[in-house]
């Protein structure tokens, strides 16, 4: 097996699958960006899936917190400016 070493790596910052919603009636990914308690809606360009994660290309800095579960039924009514608690800070 070889290989390429001068593959190119994807540039941005790789995220659980779940993390990343979908808005359909303005045809855009997003995710909620955890702040100071509090979650901000960021739309994102999603890139290329690797098993359950995929890497967002613009939208998100490296080192952000984002809420990483929006299919959690309890997440459905999750908006803009709401506040939440942190329950975990580890790396995914």
């Amino acid at each position: 097996m070889e290989i390429d070493s001068t593959a190119a790596a994807p540039v941005g910052v790789l995220v659980p699958l779940a993390a990343v919603a979908q808005d359909a009636r303005f045809d855009e990914s997003f995710v909620f960006v955890v702040r100071n308690e509090q979650v901000h809606k960021r739309s994102v360009t999603v890139g290329s899936r690797e098993g359950g994660q995929v890497w967002l290309l613009s939208g998100l800095n490296n080192g952000e917190r984002v809420v990483v579960d929006l299919s959690d039924e309890s997440l459905l009514g999750l908006a803009d400016g709401d506040r939440v608690s942190v329950m975990n800070q580890g790396q995914f």
